[in-house]
């Protein structure tokens, strides 16, 4: 009978819902018109720090959790849901959902393999997969990087070299960038939207991804990839910290992440950081305790 009572438990943790999803969106969609529209209002460069760094992490947050969760089908409860959110969680950060999801199946597959292609993202940051670096190279590579804009480069450079023609979401999705920025110009908007939504995607939410697959999976001694609590990703993330429960048990919703969590701990391998000070030091260990 207590068997049966776990299993039914179990099963529930695997249940999507399509109220949460819209809800999900729907409030972070609401953020970013929200700051949009206050920074435009307010027109103030003092503001715009905070401007900046509130569209970077909700960029992240629509732009790589949502559409994770979308590539993964646990956005909403059916498959088609899945793929007709690309608008709202793909095309705004300059990503094909169905490219990001080729890419991203094989990445689950190959981890913990000398054919993940995570390791050859990390040889070009100037990460040896072998080899952690130096606190005064990691710091290098963590900040100093992105502030000559190293990330923004790689961005764009992905971006652009990663567009695959024959997909018919490709041309969907620079016709409606087409068609937003002639909005926005028609509508004498088109500097606001260059200040307050492409350049924090291009520069911020650029380097708010490249952290992310860093803390992920670089440098990781228990299991192959690590739990990350630290207070940026418990910001902008939707629980993707619960990194190594994703890739243990992949078709579990964000949202069901933390229940999940507490009932399977201990059931798989994992490393797991509670701070940026303890994530760091587990970045350049040569052995994590």
């Amino acid at each position: 009978m207590g068997d049966s009572g776990s299993k039914v438990e179990l099963r529930q943790l695997y249940a999507r819902s399509n109220l949460r999803g819209a809800a999900t969106l729907l409030f972070d969609w609401l953020l970013i018109v929200g700051v949009f529209w206050l920074a435009t209002s307010v027109d103030s460069w003092w503001l715009y720090p905070l401007v900046f760094a509130c569209q970077s992490l909700l960029g992240f947050a629509v732009g790589e959790s949502m559409l994770h969760e979308a590539s993964h089908y646990n956005l909403f409860r059916t498959r088609a849901l899945n793929n007709w959110v690309a608008p709202l969680v793909a095309w705004p950060v300059f990503t094909v959902l169905t490219s990001y999801r080729d890419e991203h199946i094989d990445h689950h597959r190959l981890t913990g393999t000398a054919n993940d292609p995570v390791l050859e993202q990390y040889r070009s940051y100037g990460l040896d997969p072998d080899r952690p670096p130096s606190q005064g190279r990691l710091l290098w590579i963590l900040l100093i990087q992105p502030l000559y804009g190293f990330t923004a480069a790689r961005f764009i450079y992905d971006t652009l070299t990663g567009l695959e023609f024959r997909r018919l979401e490709t041309w969907l999705m620079l016709a409606a960038w087409v068609a937003v920025t002639t909005l926005m110009w028609g509508s004498g908007l088109l500097v606001p939207f260059v200040l307050y939504w492409l350049l924090p995607v291009i520069f911020g939410f650029s380097t708010v991804l490249y952290w992310s697959e860093i803390a992920d999976h670089y440098n990781v001694q228990t299991g192959h990839t690590r739990t990350d609590f630290s207070l940026l990703t418990k910001l902008c993330s939707h629980n993707a910290g619960y990194h190594a429960l994703h890739h243990h048990r992949a078709a579990i919703p964000w949202f069901r992440l933390p229940a999940a969590y507490r009932q399977l701990r201990g059931t798989f391998a994992e490393t797991h950081a509670h701070s940026v000070r303890e994530l760091v030091h587990q970045l350049c260990a040569r052995e994590i305790e």
